[in-house]
């Protein structure tokens, strides 16, 4: 959802799956290893849309984002790391965590960037355009390029 360099946002894409890989590697049930990721995601995020709105004059995200978007997705990533951190025991492990991923994967499709689809405008038939690539089902666009680069193995085959 920032608009970063793509090799820093590389860089941080990697580093933030090997350090909460090495953390659940460390402490699988701790609190930290998911608190401390999401604290530096929120801050680079927020510090991305502190320096848009200064360079744009205008105020990102709009209301319709926060309303719609934002503010589900973060209920659910909040209600997510609550039914984690609060109620997870030994004994309820396998339903509490399946709660916990049901909600942080419903949290994502509303977080999501949501990029422009090349189906509307192609001219090819409708039935090449049947698939949803991932970047299609998010919630807002993040002024992020349309294509991504391994679309052509998403596309079906004749």
């Amino acid at each position: 959802m920032a608009k970063l360099p793509n090799s820093f946002q590389s860089f941080v894409h990697m580093a933030g799956a090997v350090g909460v890989a090495l953390g659940v590697e460390y402490d699988r049930t701790g609190l930290w290893v998911f608190v401390l990721p999401t604290g530096i995601g929120l801050a680079i995020l927020l510090t991305s849309w502190v320096t848009r709105c200064y360079k744009k004059h205008l105020c990102y995200p709009t209301r319709r984002i926060w309303l719609y978007c934002l503010l589900p997705g973060a209920l659910l990533a909040l209600s997510g790391l609550i039914i984690y951190a609060f109620f997870e025991t030994k004994d309820n492990y396998s339903y509490v965590h399946s709660a916990w991923h049901a909600t942080i994967a419903l949290s994502v499709l509303f977080l999501l960037p949501k990029g422009k689809s090349k189906c509307k405008s192609s001219p090819e038939p409708a039935s090449s355009c049947s698939y949803i690539r991932v970047g299609e089902i998010g919630c807002h666009d993040a002024s992020q390029p349309v294509g991504t680069p391994y679309a052509h193995l998403l596309t079906p085959t004749p």
